[in-house]
């Protein structure tokens, strides 16, 4: 892979994640790094008081995806940078099949928080840059041109 290419998607990675800290809701009263303590608050709720399936994975989600901030900066074996790439979809399909029960226009739903998708979007680039890195070897093990 172009070096180049593959640093310019990591600056664009960390310059959206950067970028969703700081975007605010639709409705201008609290913006990305205030979300990641309230979902995290909201999971740990929703496991301590889970009285069904779908509280207890609506509360794993949320943990997830706040566990997946983390993610970007210690170095992970393969399986878990894939994770970490979807890791911050699974709190956003939890909130949006909890609103759904609440008859709120979709449209609502999917633009209510901006930020987000720059979240989102960031985490798989800079992870997606050093999936890509690791391509054609495991991590930690060097190879040796023998030729």
């Amino acid at each position: 892979m172009n070096p180049n290419l593959m640093g310019n998607l990591a600056r664009i990675g960390w310059s959206l994640y950067g970028l969703s800290m700081v975007t605010p809701n639709t409705e201008l009263t609290s913006v990305g790094a205030f979300m990641a303590p309230a979902a995290f608050s909201y999971g740990f709720a929703f496991l301590i008081g889970a009285r069904s399936l779908a509280a207890v994975l609506i509360g794993s989600a949320l943990i997830l995806g706040v566990l997946s901030n983390f993610t970007l900066f210690i170095r992970l074996p393969r399986w878990l940078l894939i994770l970490s790439i979807t890791a911050p979809w699974a709190p956003f399909i939890a909130f949006v099949q909890f609103q759904r029960k609440s008859h709120v226009d979709w449209k609502e739903i999917l633009l209510a928080f901006p930020f987000f998708y720059l979240w989102a979007l960031g985490i798989a680039l800079i992870q997606g840059v050093r999936l890509a890195e690791r391509r054609g070897g495991r991590p930690g093990i060097q190879r040796i041109d023998t030729t």
